[in-house]
């Protein structure tokens, strides 16, 4: 039981055809979960660490479309996937998230454990906010001649910035940032 007193016995089974070799069964039960939203998150970021790729492209398409900030940390974690679908497919769901998944992406660039999938993948994030000229700073240092120094420096930089931005509006507490 959720805490909605909802039975999660039917989440499960629909997180386990995720897992079926059946290309149909596997698109059915990510079209369901994606119908159920944020009480299948925790279920799908299981999956999304574990499990056949295929299982896990899915997870990350189904997470997409639910956009549930709680998957933020998850979907950074899978941009170290094996699977270049499946790191793609982590940032597309990263993108998604807005906001959160600009912080989630930002946080890691900071992190000295940040690899170079995950750069790339925050590279596919922050194009989005390309004309965002503190994020214009992050993507040239992605790209410059030391991105896992340079990135850090910009991604502190620009972290600093959205938290300015947060207190200069603080009745919006996702400030939104025009991206075109």
């Amino acid at each position: 039981m959720n805490t909605t007193g909802q039975s999660l016995e039917p989440v499960q089974r629909l997180l386990t055809d995720l897992s079926s070799k059946d290309e149909q069964t596997r698109h059915y039960a990510r079209i369901a979960i994606e119908r159920v939203g944020s009480p299948a998150t925790p279920g799908l970021v299981a999956l999304l660490s574990s499990g056949a790729w295929r299982a896990r492209l899915e997870a990350a398409s189904a997470l997409d479309a639910i956009r549930d900030p709680a998957a933020a940390p998850a979907l950074v974690a899978a941009l170290e996937d094996e699977n270049p679908g499946v790191r793609w497919m982590a940032a597309q769901a990263l993108k998604s998230l807005g906001r959160y998944g600009l912080v989630a992406v930002l946080e890691q660039l900071i992190n000295p454990s940040c690899s170079v999938w995950q750069r790339e993948g925050a590279h596919h994030v922050l194009s989005s906010y390309r004309r965002v000229q503190v994020m214009a700073r992050v993507l040239a240092a992605l790209d410059g001649i030391e991105p896992r120094y340079d990135a850090a420096i910009a991604a502190e930089a620009a972290l600093e910035e959205l938290d300015r931005e947060a207190r200069q509006h603080p009745k919006s507490t996702t400030p939104q940032l025009r991206t075109h």
